[in-house]
């Protein structure tokens, strides 16, 4: 009797009872050592533990994240997963999976696999499971195809996707390489895994940086004298937005942020604070189903039926849970640039402000207001006012310097705590030329 049979009748209750859903991946086992047994059980629930947020990474990201080492036993798992979800999107960037799928290999996957023999029944009972779950799913995708062209528009993004992610695998893309040396590094919490990771995962962003078109970044107001908060907001979203949606820029930025999450001190850092803001709430591009997702998402396809909407899966990644507030915001045109070391100050054009400025003033008897507190206001009088000339501008900041490559006096900047992350040829230019200091065009 073949190992995977005698195992079969020993689990055969758990698994007719519990199905898939009760598996779970071996706790702190790296993504790139699964086997395809661990794989589908990872979809179900793989251990992430980052600064006390423990959970299980979106289904979507964690298949995406397995890349080229997807077996047919891992696309299982997620498509078991896809076929119960309610959503379109899901049901979009799944199917070139379903398409791809081969129940056979999966099953010789499994006899071949060393894993627990528990896990390897429930996995094979599954799988045998799958054949009448994908006919209802074939049939419920043709009636949603046939109900509105919106439809059709996702299959065929995520089609587009897969093709355009298997061509990166195909050309081993160096830059998806620091990203999974970090999962690895999250997922097993090996300090000797993340040493040397700042380096490295910031080397990544500098190399991903160009590849985003600058026109990504563009939220630049014409009106320079003030920057109030809905500029700011605005600003500090374009930028978290083109790193975190573009397929060069969300591997390295995530790596990035997964490198910051696993340092002992948590330093000031102003990438971490902007990309940090939004990063729980971006699906994001790892790979292909994830961005056909974000790819989905941007194209903004609305239904022909105005009482619907396109829903989209909310991502769960644990290393996105510690925020960081940034303290340090500067927003003008450089007229000094001072390298000094690793740092560089900055100093930035003053403005003539012209203010009324009033003097000899005091109190009266007379009761302006009385307040909830009970404090009182009293009217003031002055004895006379005169016009004063201010030079009003953001106060110098020290950057780190290797963001201020390229940087020029009279190009306006944003800095923010230790970084330089954009940069404007001048006041009046929408797009930058320079993001942390690597050049876009």
């Amino acid at each position: 009797m073949k190992k995977w049979m005698l195992a079969s009748v020993i689990a055969s209750l758990a698994a007719s009872t519990a199905g898939a859903d009760q598996l779970r991946a071996t706790d702190k086992l790296a993504w790139t050592k699964m086997g395809p047994v661990e794989q589908f059980a990872g979809v179900s629930y793989t251990t992430v533990d980052v600064g006390g947020s423990t959970g299980t990474p979106d289904p979507l990201y964690f298949v995406d994240a397995l890349g080229p080492r997807l077996t047919q036993t891992g696309r299982a798992g997620f498509i078991d997963w896809c076929v119960d979800s309610k959503l379109p999107v899901v049901w979009a960037a799944c199917q070139p999976d379903i398409d791809a799928f081969e129940a056979k290999k999966a099953l010789a996957e499994i006899d071949s696999d060393k894993a627990d023999p528990d896990k390897q029944a429930q996995v094979r009972s599954a799988i045998e499971a799958l054949a009448p779950k994908l006919k209802k799913h074939a049939a419920d995708v043709a009636a949603l195809l046939a109900k509105d062209d919106v439809y059709k528009k996702m299959f065929e993004i995520a089609k587009q996707e897969r093709a355009a992610w298997d061509a990166r695998y195909k050309a081993n893309d160096p830059g998806l390489d620091i990203a999974v040396a970090m999962e690895d590094a999250v997922v097993t919490q090996s300090r000797k895994s993340a040493e040397g990771c700042r380096k490295k995962t910031w080397d990544a962003v500098k190399a991903a940086v160009p590849k985003i078109p600058a026109k990504s970044f563009a939220a630049h107001r014409r009106d320079t004298d003030k920057v109030d908060n809905i500029y700011e907001n605005r600003i500090n979203d374009t930028f978290a937005s083109a790193m975190l949606t573009d397929p060069a820029g969300f591997p390295a930025v995530n790596a990035y942020v997964m490198c910051w999450q696993l340092q002992d001190d948590h330093p000031k850092d102003a990438l971490v604070s902007l990309v940090g803001a939004i990063g729980d709430r971006v699906v994001g591009e790892r790979g292909p189903r994830t961005g056909a997702i974000t790819k989905i998402f941007v194209a903004a396809l609305k239904p022909d039926d105005r009482s619907a909407k396109i829903e989209f899966p909310e991502p769960q990644r644990q290393w996105w849970g510690r925020k960081l507030d940034y303290q340090f915001y500067r927003h003008g045109l450089v007229t000094s640039i001072k390298p000094s070391g690793d740092k560089t100050t900055l100093e930035f054009e003053k403005k003539k402000h012209d203010e009324l400025v009033v003097f000899g003033c005091k109190d009266t008897d007379h009761i302006q207001a009385i307040h909830s507190d009970g404090s009182i206001t009293y009217d003031e009088v002055c004895s006379g006012s005169k016009m004063k000339t201010f030079m009003v501008g953001p106060p110098p900041i020290t950057v780190d310097k290797d963001t201020t490559t390229g940087l020029k006096p009279g190009m306006m900047v944003l800095a923010i705590d230790n970084q330089v992350l954009l940069a404007w040829p001048n006041a009046k230019t929408e797009a930058p030329s320079l993001v942390l200091g690597q050049p876009v065009k």
